[in-house]
């Protein structure tokens, strides 16, 4: 579908929603096999993104308010896996809100830990303008 709308970037999130908002699917009660599934999934990831010349922006949601026990709620943790996954072709959406919602200081977290070749901004489209 992407290709025949020529669409070049795409979103993905770190696990799967239902109507309300709420994680659809648990995760696995272990950090080190969560990790492992995410890993792998990012590098399929990135191989299609290579295969069909797109790059896919990951967004991250916050567990604190929103998303309970949703996967890797925090920017350092995408951000640590998207170094290992190590593709351009997938990138992370640093979603204001969520980070804020998160990690309470989200000047400091772009200002200190974000990698511009790894990340691209988002402002929730309820406060813009």
């Amino acid at each position: 579908m992407a290709q025949r709308l020529r669409c070049r970037e795409l979103f993905i999130s770190t696990g799967q929603l239902d109507a309300r908002g709420q994680v659809a699917h648990a995760v696995a009660p272990q950090p080190a096999t969560r990790w492992i599934t995410a890993y792998k999934t990012l590098c399929h990831v990135a191989e299609l993104a290579e295969k069909h010349e797109v790059v896919f922006h990951l967004e991250h949601l916050n567990t604190k308010v929103d998303h309970p026990g949703h996967l890797l709620p925090r920017e350092e943790d995408v951000l640590e896996l998207l170094a290992e996954v190590d593709s351009l072709r997938v990138k992370l959406v640093l979603e204001i809100y969520q980070v804020q919602t998160e990690e309470g200081n989200v000047v400091e977290v772009v200002r200190t830990g974000t990698n511009p070749d790894w990340a691209r901004f988002s402002v929730p489209a309820s406060w813009r303008p």
